[in-house]
């Protein structure tokens, strides 16, 4: 009886493999105003937890000391990570990519926020 169940052990084992993480896509290119609101939501539609997510900027981690200004906040739960940005300004334009890893693998997502100014016509009355 021991055999027997040491030998379904390692069937059910290999049998059972977990499952690389996958993202919902991003949408690949956003133009938004200056002071506006960015939200991008990094949601796994599968994968075996635990999954750890993480964000960058234009390749660099976005860290603790990156949200200091308090206008940069990310929200993460078990199958989601938001990433949103208050009263966007020029210099937050870039390259933002949210990676999901699990024991099994990983999967990455990219968009570019590209924020536009206000655009100043100066009128001369002659």
């Amino acid at each position: 009886m021991f055999i027997l169940t040491f030998y379904l052990l390692i069937l059910m084992k290999s049998v059972y493999s977990g499952v690389a993480p996958k993202l919902t896509r991003f949408h690949n290119e956003n133009i938004q105003p200056i002071d506006s609101s960015f939200v991008l939501n990094c949601a796994a539609y599968m994968g075996t937890h635990p999954l750890k997510f993480q964000w960058f900027k234009n390749g660099l981690i976005i860290d603790e000391r990156s949200m200091q200004s308090n206008r940069i906040q990310i929200e993460t739960k078990h199958e989601y990570s938001l990433l949103k940005i208050s009263e966007i300004k020029l210099n937050d334009s870039g390259n933002y990519s949210c990676t999901v890893i699990n024991d099994h693998g990983f999967d990455t997502q990219w968009s570019l926020l590209q924020v536009q100014g206000l655009k100043l016509f100066l009128f001369i009355c002659s």
